[in-house]
């Protein structure tokens, strides 16, 4: 039933009542992270239930659910896309753009890309990226594998509904030939 426990032990001298600590802890009810949000944390219902108490006894016990959700921006794929916003300025308007600038352009980035979801890695995406791969099987699986465990991690983390790495034959497209330039994993983002 539990992925992640922690127990604490109180004194019997503290005299809470349990709707008290339910009140208090209504103050801090967990809320996913918003599109601009890249972090959120709350309480929330022990037994996963909308709209379900934060505090339940049960024999004699008091058991609280501590919720936590961060939204992982990779540093390079951050820097890609400043890199792209300063290509573009430079393009444009012919001049480079200041530490000033820069710091916007990288706050910019992080709106644009937080609402992003690994969720919204495709298995099709996935295929198409190993499909153009231009190097041996074994230097693909090398590659693909800590891909593959990061996957993993996040659905035993419920931070995605599924593992797009499921939902391919990789074993079939590694062996397929190649016909096009190699691509990093962080152009799928």
């Amino acid at each position: 039933m539990f992925k992640n426990m922690t127990m604490y032990c109180i004194a019997s001298s503290w005299q809470r009542h349990l709707q008290a600590l339910e009140d208090a802890l209504q103050n801090t009810v967990f809320e996913k992270c918003g599109a601009t949000q890249g972090r959120s944390v709350g309480w929330g219902a022990p037994r996963g239930e909308a709209q379900g108490p934060l505090v339940e006894s049960v024999a004699g016990q008091w058991v609280m659910r501590f919720m936590a959700e961060a939204k992982a921006l990779p540093a390079s794929v951050l820097n890609r896309k400043v890199d792209e916003k300063a290509e573009h300025i430079e393009m444009t308007e012919g001049r480079k753009p200041g530490k000033k600038e820069k710091r916007d352009l990288k706050d910019e980035a992080k709106l644009d890309l937080l609402p992003m979801k690994v969720g919204e890695v495709l298995p099709s995406l996935l295929r198409d990226w190993v499909s153009e791969m231009d190097c041996t099987s074994k230097a693909i699986r090398n590659m693909l594998t800590p891909l593959r465990s990061l996957f993993e991690d996040a659905l035993n983390d419920e931070l995605i509904d599924f593992n797009p790495f499921e939902r391919i034959a990789l074993s079939k497209l590694i062996r397929q030939t190649a016909n096009g330039k190699r691509q990093r994993p962080a152009t799928m983002w």
